[in-house]
């Protein structure tokens, strides 16, 4: 079983909704909270109200080429009873890990 090294919480992009008060809310700013918590409300610093912006999700980067390459590798997807099917010239696919 593959282990979860840790726990994501999503980060937020708030604004001010109209006239800001501060600088804070002005240009915006980021918070990390959990995806239950309510969107805030008002501008931490100056009770504005604000805004929560949608934006794009982080796209999941690993600086670690060399875990990905042991995770993905056939001994490890077969200790884990993954399946890895590649595709032949005649169309069918074949499991490449069944002994």
């Amino acid at each position: 079983m593959l282990k979860i090294w840790r726990l994501v919480v999503p980060t937020y992009r708030y604004r001010a909704q109209q006239d800001a008060r501060c600088q804070t809310c002005e240009v915006g700013f980021d918070i990390v909270q959990p995806m239950s918590d309510p969107a805030l409300k008002q501008c931490p610093d100056c009770q504005t109200a604000i805004i929560r912006i949608v934006g794009t999700p982080p796209t999941c980067v690993t600086t670690q080429r060399w875990n990905e390459i042991r995770l993905l590798s056939d001994m490890n997807l077969r200790k884990n009873g993954f399946k890895k099917l590649v595709k032949q010239s005649n169309g069918n696919y074949v499991d490449v890990l069944r002994k």
